[in-house]
């Protein structure tokens, strides 16, 4: 059955087995006219594959940048998360040493409040003696 002419076919000869065969002009027609749109249909099959190529290789690139893109802001989330581990650290550090400076500081508030206090004493008790 070529292109879907087997009712064609009865009135067609074989002239020579090899090349020629004898048919009606509205059967060649046909023939012509399926070959033609089987040809056109080919041709917009190339392009639209070329274009789905191009359009594959574009996706595949936006892809690319997209893993890059994705490898950086790993890789700086995890710079970060290791910062954030050393500021935590250095935090907990200096909350250390505030308890145990904790004391010193109320002593020293207790050491410049009565010395304040024993300066205001002396210096009231010498204007009341003069």
């Amino acid at each position: 059955m070529l292109f879907g002419t087997a009712s064609y076919a009865q009135s067609w000869r074989l002239i020579n087995p090899d090349s020629m065969v004898l048919l009606p002009l509205k059967d060649l027609k046909h023939i012509a006219a399926l070959r033609s749109i089987e040809g056109e249909n080919a041709r917009y099959l190339v392009q639209k594959s070329a274009s789905f190529s191009t359009e594959i290789y574009h996706l595949r690139e936006a892809i690319a940048k997209q893993k890059k893109a994705l490898e950086l802001g790993e890789k700086l989330a995890a710079d970060y998360r290791v910062a954030l581990e050393d500021c935590n650290a250095q935090t907990q550090k200096l909350r250390e040493k505030t308890l145990k400076l904790r004391p010193w500081a109320t002593i020293g508030k207790v050491v410049v409040i009565g010395g304040s206090v024993a300066t205001m004493l002396v210096l009231a008790t010498n204007l009341a003696t003069k």
